[in-house]
């Protein structure tokens, strides 16, 4: 059997199907409003999926597409409404993507592009309200009309400098944050754009010369949130150190050490996972503030840390209560990014008898926020930032004549 028919199955009651390696097309609307289809397993060898195949398959959550497939037509995933991920395997063909193709697959928060595609087609991630962005593979030429319209959580854009247009309402009603392009500052303003999308892309931080890191694996690993692979930063702080581990510079976010869980920068409010440190996103693709730690280290370093999407991210926040009763701290350097120390930050850490802030950014310490540490505990600030700080960490728990330039 070379082909699934069209409407072969639609509005059957099945609930899973393997289309094997001998079928090379999947018909128009062939599984459409199998509103029971929960699990579709799409095997190597499946070169086309016609217009409309799984459309309004609204128990279908997820879907890996292998690396055979050379097109996917119009609207084929409309109103999956409970589709969260769905992925390419890598492959050298080109795709062909057809219009709609996402459209209204409102919970899809991770999608992994084909290697090579010729466009973002019109409305193809439309109303998808949970998407924070998606990494657009180097040879597409344009992105189409209204292609993340409405897509309410969409902050962050990889876009190449093979792009040569971008549609009407392309962006339109996205808090759209950051913009990685591939290209130059003279490419990315040699792109044709309409009015409304030049507003919209106004309003986000251009990041130009952007190397994205490499794709993942679709087969590998799960969809978790935090990557706790082998990738604890690679700073030079002594001890535990949730350093950074990157190698751009700039503009460029730069390609991190370690299994990268996405192609793009993390959306705002993310969380992660280095070594033994957690973070939350709090500036898409830039800034993060260290939440939880379990380390075990005698000596902290808290700087600039490279994310699990290979991007480097300014530690700047250090959250409430998150490094409370560490029993093993004795040293703590504070980089110079750190602007906020969160209440309670560092209470009962009873061996902690030595800290440097580097930061001349600090603007609050939290209530308690040194508070049990080791009596006589020596803190040394930046010399023009004494007073100040002083009278900030006062209120942390230590006394004046323990701080000191």
């Amino acid at each position: 059997m070379a082909e699934i028919g069209s409407s072969a199955f639609r509005k059957s009651s099945i609930v899973s199907v393997t289309v094997p390696s001998g079928v090379k097309t999947i018909g128009d609307s062939a599984f459409r409003e199998c509103e029971n289809l929960s699990s579709v397993t799409v095997s190597e060898g499946v070169e086309t999926i016609v217009q409309n195949a799984f459309r309004a398959c609204k128990s279908l959550s997820s879907i890996v597409l292998p690396a055979s497939i050379e097109e996917v037509g119009a609207s084929a995933f409309f109103q999956c409404t409970a589709m969260t991920s769905a992925a390419f395997a890598p492959g050298s063909k080109r795709v062909r993507l057809g219009e709609n193709l996402f459209t209204q697959c409102y919970y899809l928060m991770r999608v992994t592009l084909p290697k090579s595609i010729d466009c973002i087609s019109n409305g193809m991630f439309q109303n998808c309200l949970m998407l924070p962005g998606v990494s657009i593979p180097q040879g597409a030429e344009s992105i189409g009309m209204s292609a993340f319209a409405s897509c309410s959580a969409f902050t962050a854009v990889v876009i190449p400098d093979s792009v040569e247009t971008i549609g009407m309402a392309a962006f339109a009603s996205c808090p759209l944050e950051n913009i990685y392009f591939t290209g130059t500052k003279e490419q990315w303003n040699s792109i044709g754009k309409s009015a409304d999308t030049m507003q919209a892309v106004s309003k986000a931080q251009i990041h130009y010369n952007y190397v994205p890191a490499p794709a993942p694996d679709p087969d590998e690993g799960d969809d978790n949130d935090n990557n706790n692979g082998d990738n604890s930063g690679g700073g030079t702080g002594d001890g535990d150190n949730p350093g950074s581990g990157g190698n751009g510079g700039g503009n460029n976010p730069g390609n991190g050490g370690g299994q990268q869980s996405e192609q793009m920068p993390f959306a705002k409010g993310k969380t992660f996972t280095v070594g033994q440190f957690t973070y939350k996103v709090t500036k898409a693709g830039a800034e993060a503030e260290l939440t939880t730690s379990k380390s075990t280290a005698s000596k902290v370093t808290i700087q600039t840390v490279t994310g699990t999407d290979g991007v480097k991210y300014k530690v700047t926040s250090i959250g409430a209560k998150a490094m409370q009763n560490n029993r093993q701290m004795t040293s703590l350097t504070i980089g110079a990014d750190v602007k906020k120390i969160g209440k309670s930050a560092f209470n009962g850490c009873r061996k902690l008898g030595k800290v440097k802030i580097k930061s001349k950014k600090l603007s609050s310490v939290g209530k308690q926020a040194f508070k049990g540490t080791k009596s006589g505990m020596k803190v040394k600030v930046p010399s023009k930032q004494l007073k100040k700080y002083r009278k900030m960490l006062k209120k942390a728990g230590i006394k004046v004549k323990q701080v000191t330039k």
